[in-house]
């Protein structure tokens, strides 16, 4: 398997992520994530000739209250 198909596997559970995130963020950062507006964004993309490519993994979630 691909890493970044096994990165985008792992994320996919919004769970996995929340968790990810409550260990290894720094928690002068975490702090101000809501948790619960964790969410994986589909940045698949098609070239001309059909093929997909998959982008970085992003997220959408609120940080201080704001939707980034």
């Amino acid at each position: 398997m691909h890493m970044r198909s096994s990165l985008r596997w792992f994320f996919q559970m919004n769970l996995d992520t929340r968790t990810f995130i409550g260990r290894f963020f720094p928690k002068d950062i975490r702090k101000h994530i809501d948790l619960d507006s964790v969410k994986l964004i589909d940045n698949k993309k098609l070239t001309k000739g059909y093929k997909k490519y998959q982008l970085d993994l992003s997220f959408d979630c609120k940080f201080n209250g704001k939707k980034v």
